[in-house]
């Protein structure tokens, strides 16, 4: 007998709402500071860059001249950039601008900092420079055999060898670190349609490509050989990642995303929050509970998460030690506990967790692709952690407890009860 899906839909409030900015938040970045808090750095179009600490008190404030367009925390640094195409690094331990650099004409898109200070931005004007410490220019990867006018919307450096780039034409760009275009992956359904993000894995030869674009996130399975082909084994397309307005039905589009596992439970379904324009992150997570339907199907129980709360659409999203943070285009800062669900998928730590997939790179002095990876400073993705197996009253009794405290809390965050 065949295994349907059966699907139940649950409201998270948050457990605090800060409004950190006047106008809509365009980056957010989660830091684990060396005494082991956590730190929220976001920016925004109203020029500012905001510290929030992890029960959603304001740190810090830094000004700049222009709309916040990108961000990066590295090694007590921030890099941020700017609508004008430039590129700053303030040292938070002197509170003193250090420099900063210019030579990309359109919106910086984003940024991420490597080991020995490498600094890879990304821009509307269709490039992306690698430069060193100093900000002088190693490299440039763009594409000028592409037609019509070429942004790029969002990159990740994947590792020491691979640069991942999203367009506004409906392509997703692999790159070597030598500036050698490897791949362009595209499918029909999607050409000429801005990727709005991107996120991806590697674990050896397989790399998962996670693409937003209008309703539907799309997953490119791709296997890289040691000489460096690329090769595209499966796309997958998603519809309805976003979730869908409360009141008009309408399907939300992806603004944002967060993968956490490709799979779980033996479904072909990726664990992905989903930050939407319909003002709320989604989740659509499998359980590990089967149910028996009317007519004796079976049917695996789906929760269908909206974490509620933003007054406008959400524009900035990460995941870290249970709980989720995001950024809304109406200036506020938003902080949810992950579902107890999550947490217990967390704690069987799958084989298919991304968060133990994603390619820790290493550095080496003798190359500048292996200096330029990725410092782990920049990302903020949590490790899956595997636990001896209670036993099923253990387990029974646990959830039970959990269960009521989840329930306690959702309706103290309805009532204005949290603070």
């Amino acid at each position: 007998m065949s295994l349907k899906v059966f699907q139940e839909k649950k409201s998270v409030w948050p457990a605090w709402r800060l409004t950190a900015h006047r106008k809509a938040v365009t980056c957010l970045k989660v830091v684990t500071t060396a005494s082991g808090d956590l730190r929220v750095y976001t920016g925004s179009k109203d020029g500012y860059v905001r510290v929030i600490s992890k029960s959603g008190r304001m740190l810090h404030s830094l000004k700049t001249k222009n709309q916040v367009t990108a961000l990066a925390v590295s090694s007590g640094k921030v890099y941020w950039g700017d609508n004008t195409g430039s590129v700053y690094v303030y040292d938070e331990s002197t509170e003193q601008n250090e420099a900063s650099f210019s030579g990309q004409s359109g919106a910086i898109t984003g940024i991420q900092v490597g080991k020995d200070g490498y600094i890879f931005s990304s821009s509307k004007d269709g490039s992306i420079l690698l430069r060193d410490a100093s900000g002088s220019v190693l490299r440039t990867f763009k594409n000028d055999l592409s037609a019509g006018a070429h942004s790029i919307l969002a990159f990740h450096v994947a590792s020491s060898h691979l640069i991942f780039a999203a367009t506004n034409i409906g392509t997703v760009e692999v790159w070597s670190m030598r500036g050698v275009l490897l791949k362009t992956l595209t499918t029909r359904s999607i050409e000429g349609k801005p990727v709005t993000c991107l996120s991806t894995s590697l674990n050896g030869q397989r790399a998962l490509v996670y693409c937003g674009i209008d309703s539907r996130l799309f997953v490119f399975d791709l296997n890289i050989s040691e000489s460096g082909e690329v090769r595209v084994d499966k796309c997958t397309g998603f519809a309805g990642k976003g979730g869908r307005n409360k009141r008009s039905g309408a399907l939300g589009e992806v603004q944002c995303i967060w993968p956490v596992f490709s799979e779980a439970y033996g479904s072909n379904q990726p664990v992905v929050y989903v930050g939407s324009s319909t003002n709320h992150v989604h989740l659509y997570l499998p359980t590990d509970r089967v149910v028996t339907l009317l007519h004796g199907d079976r049917a695996r129980r789906y929760k269908d998460y909206y974490f509620r709360g933003a007054g406008r659409a959400i524009s900035a999203l990460a995941v870290s030690r249970g709980r989720v943070f995001a950024g809304s285009n109406d200036g506020s800062v938003l902080c949810w506990r992950e579902p107890m669900n999550m947490s217990k998928l967390r704690g069987k730590a799958p084989k298919t967790s991304l968060s133990s997939s994603r390619l820790s790179t290493a550095a080496s002095s003798s190359s500048i692709a292996r200096s330029a990876s990725t410092s782990s400073a920049t990302s903020s993705s949590p490790s899956a952690t595997t636990t001896a197996p209670p036993s099923p009253h253990e387990v029974a009794s646990y959830q039970r407890r959990l269960f009521a405290v989840h329930e306690a809390l959702e309706a103290a965050a309805r009532a204005g009860g949290i603070q």
